[in-house]
């Protein structure tokens, strides 16, 4: 459980970085026009694609034996392909159209369906992990059930916002996103 908490925080690090280099180019002016930030908001959302994967790996692993990590990861592997997908969506035109200004992207019919996917995907994980984790007792098991659920509900009320601040014209809106 700690190498996926590892992963899990090494992905968090990943994401604020290219958050940070995303914002950072709207400040910088080549020509009297923003340097493009979509190459950090693509590589955001492709990170954003294996929390799934990462989380089930976790709630596995919190359950699995030491001796059965190997068994785990390769029981992983569809939420694992399920990130692959999402990430490769973050790449195409779909997701943020060509035309699009750098500046200013705007988010295509991909954004839709990949959000559609990941929200999906962590109420399954929900529904899951709540079963799973309630057959573990003790101290050890109230933690671990308020890690991965809180890390769902993090991740869902994350994507929830994101939506809304593509859907409702609001400057605050937009920033809670």
């Amino acid at each position: 459980a700690n190498r996926v908490f590892a992963l899990i925080s090494l992905m968090l690090s990943l994401e604020a970085l290219f958050i940070f280099n995303a914002i950072s180019p709207g400040t910088i002016f080549s020509g009297g026009i923003p340097a493009s930030s979509v190459q950090w908001v693509r590589a955001n959302a492709a990170v954003i694609g294996f929390f799934p994967w990462a989380l089930w790996l976790l709630n596995e692993a919190i359950i699995a034996n030491e001796k059965h990590y190997l068994y785990v990861v390769v029981r992983s592997i569809p939420w694992l392909l399920l990130g692959i997908i999402l990430a490769v969506i973050c790449y195409t035109d779909y997701f943020i159209p060509s035309d699009s200004p750098s500046y200013a992207p705007q988010r295509g019919f991909g954004y839709v369906i990949r959000t559609g996917i990941l929200i999906a995907s962590f109420c399954v994980l929900a529904f899951v992990s709540t079963r799973r984790l309630g057959t573990l007792s003790g101290g050890g098991g109230l933690g671990s059930r308020f890690l991965v659920i809180g890390g769902i509900i993090t991740a869902i009320s994350s994507i929830v916002l994101v939506g809304l601040g593509a859907i409702i014209p609001s400057q605050e809106m937009k920033s809670l996103a």
